[in-house]
C-alpha cells in the first residue's frame, strides 16, 4: 500500500475514530469497539476491513472473537515515506 492508500483509508471520520480508538491500546475486542462506535455492525465491519486492507491494523481471531492492533512497524514506514517525500517536495 501506499501513502496515499492509508491517506484515503484515514480520511473518513468514522475510520479515523477507529483508528484513534485501536492505537489507544495495545488490543481491542470487536465488542468494546462496537459498543463505543456510532455506527452499525455491518458498517463498522466495512470500516474496519478498509483499514486492515491498507495495512494499519491487523486482526486477530479467537474463537467467534475479534481483537484489533495497530500494525505498527507497517505505520512507521508509512510516516518514513511521507516525510521523505514531504522532504524532497521542499527541495
Amino acid at each position: 500500500m501506499s501513502v496515499t492508500d492509508v491517506m484515503k483509508a484515514l480520511g473518513d471520520p468514522v475510520r479515523w475514530d477507529l483508528f484513534i480508538r485501536i492505537a489507544a491500546r495495545p488490543e481491542v475486542g470487536g465488542t468494546e469497539l462496537g459498543e463505543a462506535a456510532a455506527v452499525s455492525k455491518p458498517t463498522m465491519s466495512y470500516h474496519l476491513g478498509v483499514l486492515r486492507d491498507a495495512g494499519l491494523i491487523q486482526i486477530r481471531k479467537q474463537g467467534r472473537h475479534h481483537f484489533y492492533r495497530v500494525h505498527r512497524e507497517y505505520g512507521a514506514r508509512v510516516l518514513a515515506d511521507a516525510r521523505r517525500r514531504l522532504k524532497s517536495q521542499s527541495s
